[in-house]
């Protein structure tokens, strides 16, 4: 439970690589201190969890290694409540 709550609050991207140097993307990412979870292969590379505050630090390295990356799914508090970001009335 509170890995799942852990989760939503600090926002999750699944994102798809491909081209390019998979291998050493995750290579660089780990060496980066960059926590990528959940990696399945696909025939052209690879999708993996990051979490939302280690994304923009991951773009740099895959345009370092030559991957594409496109992101497929968003999760967290972040998108729920970026819909009500201007509408302060209805929190009150």
């Amino acid at each position: 439970m509170f890995q799942w709550l852990s989760r939503f609050l600090s926002g999750e991207i699944v994102f798809l690589v491909e081209g390019g140097r998979g291998e050493r993307l995750l290579n660089q990412c780990v060496s980066h201190g960059i926590t990528i979870q959940r990696i399945e292969a696909t025939p052209t590379g690879f999708i993996a969890t990051v979490p939302r505050r280690d994304y923009e630090r991951l773009l740099p390295l895959a345009k370092k290694e030559n991957c594409v990356i496109s992101v497929q799914k968003e999760y967290g508090a972040y998108l729920v409540l970026s819909a009500y970001r201007h509408r302060f009335g209805i929190f009150i």
